[in-house]
């Protein structure tokens, strides 16, 4: 999804320090980033022979996606590679992001000028019917994960596959 990658600099420099490559995959991309320690793959991808096979590879081989729910996050379940969703935004009534993903950080709700928390956000669309969250959508607003609240996501799921996999 189009999306301001600059949410993701602060946790490309932590991924840095911990001795790990950010790789940006995707396609029909607005723009291109640089940020160092990314390699902006979606933006270079016009210049494979066979770019969808690319992100399959990708995808394949890292240690940890990073992403929003889209089709994307289904292929990193298709692989089994441990995932973290941010900007999740709960679509449907009681959805959730695919197996693998170890964390998931909630899009909060701003219903009737009141900002609701991560838990009441998700909450709002798991127990609203659609006739309900059409009924309210004019008065919703969502709000983007900011840059803390994605590196502390992504830094709780690194932490904990580091416990998981020394315990092991």
């Amino acid at each position: 999804r189009n999306v301001d990658f600059a949410l993701y600099y602060s946790t490309i420099k932590w991924l840095e320090m911990q001795g790990l490559k950010a790789v940006r995959i995707g396609s029909d991309v607005e723009r291109t980033y640089e940020c160092k320690n990314l390699v902006d793959y979606a933006s270079a991808r016009g210049s494979f022979d066979d770019p969808d096979l690319l992100d399959l590879y990708l995808m394949a081989n890292c240690r940890l996606y990073v992403g929003h729910g889209s089709g994307v996050t289904g292929m990193s379940c298709m692989f089994n590679t441990p995932g973290v969703c941010v900007n999740w935004f709960p679509y449907l009534p009681a959805s959730r992001p695919t197996a693998n993903i170890t964390a998931c950080r909630v899009k909060k709700l701003k219903v009737l000028g009141n900002i609701l928390s991560e838990f009441q956000s998700r909450h709002f669309f798991e127990l609203a019917n659609w006739p309900q969250i059409y009924g309210a959508s004019e008065e919703i607003e969502v709000i983007d994960n900011t840059p803390d609240e994605i590196l502390d996501t992504v830094q709780k799921a690194i932490v904990g596959a580091m416990e998981k996999s020394n315990a092991a």
